[in-house]
């Protein structure tokens, strides 16, 4: 008898023992759920662009130059391009580089001097002032776009982000990117064509090459030099700049992406001088202002090793007006 009364006292404290443990189980269920779904939150947000800005970052100087973004009361450092580098279209010039006829080897790079220069480079000159873009065409890719952002010239730009030279007489979409306004009617054209309306240029600064660097040599100074047979065809009277590529830095070299090397960007400049040369038009060597001693972009002028920073492309314009052909 004694037994059996133990027995039924033990049953409330084991029911009471197992209540706290599924509500244990139940806390536990729900922390679960509301970890996951926030994590779902946090991956909305990333693809629809509204998670928080992960901070600590270095980023750009702006385009005003004054640390604010123009229209905003917000202080930023947004740059004005944002590609991570010459990622081509489908209409890319696939063709490779030639690795015995186009390779510059290291010792080569390291014996250029500090400033790397070329004889036939416009000498320094009396400072123009930006009027005298006004009648300019600049064409180019990303750098460009750049430059055209972080500046306030009255020039004409035939400029895209991941734009390479095949593509100027190309007639898909991403190459008629032009819209030229002709007897009241805006027309899409592509550079070759955009010239066919607008030839009253006294200026061109073209500067391309940075997409091409993976490209065979032969074939991009091919379509260099029929480039600039057209345009000497529609603009005889401007006069032409061809620009020198501004190398990218030491680490951004080492990955080697799109064949885009400090020591393919050397040999490219050094072609450039001679097509200068050979063609009796003008070359100017921005290249020349953003160098470390070991003749490579320093960090702190770029925000991702290729592309320069707002005030890194104002000082690329005021070399370019204190570098200008008599």
């Amino acid at each position: 008898m004694n037994r059996n009364k133990g027995k039924r006292s033990n049953a409330p404290l084991a029911i009471l023992l197992c209540m706290i443990t599924v509500f244990f189980i139940v806390i536990v269920i729900v922390s679960a759920i509301k970890g996951s779904n926030g994590d779902g939150e946090n991956e909305t947000a990333k693809r629809d662009g509204t998670a928080e800005p992960v901070t600590g970052q270095p980023v750009p100087d702006t385009t005003d130059g004054s640390g604010n973004v123009p229209g905003s009361d917000t202080e930023t450092d947004a740059d004005p391009v944002t590609s991570d580098g010459p990622v081509t279209s489908n209409e890319q010039d696939t063709t490779a580089a030639d690795p015995e006829t186009d390779k510059v080897t290291e010792a080569q790079v390291q014996e250029l001097p500090g400033k790397v220069t070329y004889t036939n480079q416009v000498p320094l000159s009396e400072e123009v002032d930006d009027s005298y873009f006004d009648d300019a065409l600049f064409i180019g890719d990303s750098r460009t776009v750049g430059f055209q952002i972080s500046t306030t010239l009255n020039a004409t730009y035939y400029a895209k982000v991941s734009l390479n030279i095949s593509q100027f007489s190309k007639t898909d979409d991403f190459s008629r990117f032009i819209t030229v306004n002709y007897n009241g009617q805006a027309i899409t054209c592509n550079i070759y064509e955009a010239l066919e309306y607008e030839n009253s240029f006294g200026k061109v600064y073209i500067c391309e090459g940075l997409s091409e660097l993976g490209w065979d040599m032969n074939t991009f100074f091919s379509y260099y030099r029929n480039t600039l047979d057209y345009i000497r065809g529609k603009l005889p009277n401007a006069k032409i700049y061809i620009q020198t590529l501004v190398p990218v830095t030491a680490e951004y070299s080492l990955k080697e992406l799109y064949g885009v090397t400090n020591e393919r960007i050397w040999l490219y400049n050094q072609k450039l001088s001679e097509l200068a040369e050979e063609y009796g038009i003008y070359l100017v060597n921005p290249a020349e202002l953003f160098l470390t001693e070991n003749n490579t972009l320093p960090p702190e002028c770029s925000f991702d090793g290729m592309h320069l920073n707002g005030p890194q492309y104002r000082e690329w314009l005021g070399y370019l007006k204190t570098h200008v052909a008599k």
